[in-house]
């Protein structure tokens, strides 16, 4: 359960294949320049081959958020994934637009990163367009150390190890407003809803 900077609750649970019908619909209310800052590219949705490898537990963790009081509406879609190197783990976040500027991107952020701290992972990295401001604030605010330029983008990186979550740990939007991640537990999240 996310309590958001704005007061309302949303919940995250692990992504399953059949999400997919509502992630697709997630991207269909996203603007253009939000999918833009999350692919670097315009996207209409997500490929069923796609999807399959994104939650296929071997390739890493997606988890899909919903509204407490919409659990079929899917708002926010985050990726931790496998990324060949050892102990490092790439984060990818969506946040639909409406839902934005409440520190819902943060807290899933930060969400993924002690799920990376409990399951072995030592750093987590972010790609993101040069001009993405809020994945920057988001990264800088998790501790990801300068980045490193990659043509237009720049790859931020992000030491996991050492840290530790529980219930209620604080979180603060990109407007310094904060909010909290209650009840992580990470361990169950792909049962049910927390």
């Amino acid at each position: 359960m996310l309590v958001l900077v704005s007061g309302e609750l949303a919940v995250v649970r692990r992504a399953v294949p059949e999400d997919l019908t509502e992630v697709n619909a997630m991207h269909a209310r996203c603007t253009t320049a939000s999918l833009v800052q999350r692919y670097r590219a315009p996207r209409d949705g997500i490929r069923p081959a796609e999807w399959a490898r994104l939650t296929a537990p071997s390739a890493g963790a997606s988890w899909v958020t919903a509204p407490l009081e919409e659990p079929g509406r899917v708002i926010g879609l985050s990726h931790l994934m496998h990324t060949g190197g050892d102990g490092v783990r790439e984060l990818g976040l969506l946040v639909e637009d409406d839902w934005q500027r409440r520190g819902l991107g943060m807290s899933l952020a930060q969400y993924a990163v002690l799920h990376g701290a409990r399951t072995g992972c030592r750093s987590v990295t972010v790609l993101t367009a040069a001009d993405n401001r809020a994945m920057e604030t988001i990264a800088r605010r998790l501790g990801a150390s300068p980045p490193h330029r990659v043509c237009t983008d720049v790859e931020f990186s992000i030491a996991v190890a050492g840290r530790s979550g529980g219930p209620a740990d604080a979180v603060r939007d990109e407007r310094g407003g904060t909010g909290a991640v209650l009840g992580v537990d990470v361990e169950t999240v792909g049962a049910a809803p927390l």
